[in-house]
């Protein structure tokens, strides 16, 4: 799909992209934080992004953009340290179709999985999606002889 629009293209829809999703970040400490941020700072923090996003990518000879692994903990997992558990939970809707589920994974000091659930279910945003998933991870986890 990227090999067939201009990289000026791609260049432009990522920029756009990480400064969307940055005033979307800034939007939410103001909404659930009460954090005001100032606009110069919100610049910055888009530039910012935008330069590690280029930092974290490279151009291939065709033009398209391909992500490679950074050292970060967006894309890496780590097992809890021994005798804790990690829960992992997620959210997905699609807004156009209006189908949402929810899913999460506990695992132990070795990373095994433990319990693994996905299941179909409602909400009406993303937010309320994750909140949800962690609120059902927790009760299972908790109806569950895990901690006796």
């Amino acid at each position: 799909m990227e090999g067939t629009v201009a990289p000026r293209f791609w260049r432009s829809f990522h920029s756009v992209s990480k400064t969307s999703w940055t005033l979307w970040s800034i939007r939410n400490e103001l909404y659930f934080e009460n954090k005001h941020v100032d606009p110069m700072e919100t610049i910055r923090r888009a530039e910012h992004a935008f330069w590690e996003y280029q930092q974290h990518s490279v151009e291939q000879s065709e033009g398209n953009t391909v992500l490679v692994s950074a050292d970060s903990a967006m894309n890496s997992w780590a097992p809890p340290p021994p005798g804790y558990f990690k829960l992992n939970t997620d959210a997905a809707m699609n807004l156009h179709t209006k189908q949402c589920g929810i899913g999460f994974v506990l695992r132990n000091g070795s990373g095994q999985s433990l319990l693994v659930v996905s299941q179909p279910t409602f909400f009406s945003t993303p937010v309320i999606g994750e909140a949800l998933a962690l609120r059902v991870a927790i009760f299972e986890v908790l109806s569950e002889s895990w901690f006796s």
